[in-house]
């Protein structure tokens, strides 16, 4: 059950969108109904009319934000240390782009007030778990932050990797926030250089982008000497859940409600998976409702010391349309390919994606890297292996800028294009 205050978010939330929204509206959503009731919706269905989903109530920019978001370029700069791209539009609006792991460009559009009161539902959630935490303690390794990290996180020279350290032990960062390969990466780097870092104020690592399994969970903690924090958002609506000290999964009941439904568009029973639906409770610009995500989930009953309720969120591993065609039985493609990148102990790549162009066809995308031969051939032998057919594996070098538009994507190793 959602508590009372989340309730009133919710209804108060179907009201606006209802009224304001062009898309909903002419749905007949301005009658009151209730969630349930209301359309699914996809990031190509927004993405292909923005105008439908923008409220009226900023109905005197919607044309010239529509022209914005639509354009090929919108100037938005560097992206060193980042895969999110933000640029201005105007004085009180934030436009951020990402692909996904789908590949379709999505750029959403947030109000400052939106983001704000994204951002206390965000915080409010760190600082229940750790009340000393706060926006300059705290170092975004990836994503903006209030202070930018001075070092490529992509690089995994040792070089840098090391400087990556000695500037949160520097700076006496308490908490970083990345992705949980990236950090795997590093130890893999630190291991192989006998170098381990010495980080006395660093208590928590919060990482997202990713399943996180226990073991990497348990390995991060073990090597940083850190509480670790799962952090499950998207860009769209900013923060849907993070882990507490007992390690469950709590929806922030701020920002998003949550739904999971079967292949029919129906809510799954407790304790089946299904794909998660998330409607956002706070933003007004472009309201984001019953917004079907790539990600599959379950609740669970599981009581937790950190307050009221019993229904818990539990993420199922694996993302839709990341599925190696050919399998004997469904093999999640990032999962895999990850696994034989480290097993094959290298660290010179920065941008690596792998597509399947066919079920014996594949594309390998990385940066220059030396000896690729090597990289190209136990890729062959792995995937030829699990699919039971000889597979080739065609090599694309991409350049400093194909690399950088690369790094500004959601993660993903592996897509399926056949």
């Amino acid at each position: 059950m959602l508590e009372p205050d989340s309730k009133d978010l919710l209804a108060s939330q179907l009201c606006y969108v209802g009224r304001h929204v062009p898309h909903f509206r002419e749905s007949g959503c301005d009658d009151g109904r209730p969630l349930e009731e209301f359309p699914l919706t996809f990031k190509p269905q927004i993405r292909n009319d923005y105008a439908a989903f923008i409220s009226d109530e900023f109905l005197n920019v919607r044309r010239p934000l529509v022209a914005f978001l639509t354009a090929k370029d919108i100037g938005l700069g560097d992206t060193t240390g980042g895969y999110t791209w933000e640029v201005y539009f105007g004085n009180n609006i934030v436009v951020a782009e990402t692909t996904g792991t789908s590949g379709t460009v999505l750029r959403c559009p947030k109000t400052l007030a939106d983001c704000i009161r994204l951002g206390i539902g965000m915080w409010r959630q760190r600082r229940s778990f750790d009340s000393l935490v706060r926006p300059g303690n705290l170092l975004p390794l990836i994503h903006r932050g209030l202070t930018p990290v001075r070092y490529n996180p992509w690089n995994f020279e040792p070089f840098n990797v090391k400087s990556i350290y000695e500037e949160i032990r520097d700076g006496g960062f308490r908490w970083v926030h990345c992705r949980a390969d990236f950090l795997q990466t590093h130890i893999a780097v630190l291991r192989r250089e006998g170098w381990r870092p010495s980080l006395p104020n660093l208590k928590v690592i919060e990482v997202m982008g990713h399943f996180l399994h226990q073991k990497v969970a348990a390995d991060l903690a073990e090597f940083f000497e850190v509480e670790i924090v799962d952090h499950y958002g998207m860009l769209e609506t900013w923060t849907i859940a993070m882990t507490c000290r007992h390690s469950v999964l709590h929806i922030n009941e701020h920002n998003v409600h949550v739904e999971i439904i079967d292949e029919r568009d129906q809510p799954v029973r407790l304790g089946e998976t299904g794909r998660i639906v998330v409607t956002s409770l706070q933003e007004r610009l472009m309201p984001f409702v019953r917004y079907v995500t790539d990600d599959f989930g379950m609740f669970v009953e599981k009581r937790c010391h950190c307050g009221p309720g019993t229904k818990t969120l539990v993420l199922v591993e694996g993302r839709s349309g990341n599925v190696i065609k050919g399998a004997a039985e469904p093999v999640f493609g990032d999962l895999f390919f990850m696994d034989v990148l480290r097993n094959l102990n290298r660290f010179d790549w920065r941008s690596i994606h792998i597509k399947q162009m066919a079920l014996d066809d594949f594309i390998l995308e990385t940066n220059f890297i030396s000896e690729p031969l090597a990289l190209i051939t136990s890729l062959e032998k792995e995937t030829g292996t699990l699919l039971g057919v000889p597979v080739r594996f065609q090599h694309a070098v991409l350049n400093d800028a194909e690399v950088a538009a690369q790094q500004r994507q959601k993660p993903w190793v592996f897509r399926c294009e056949c």
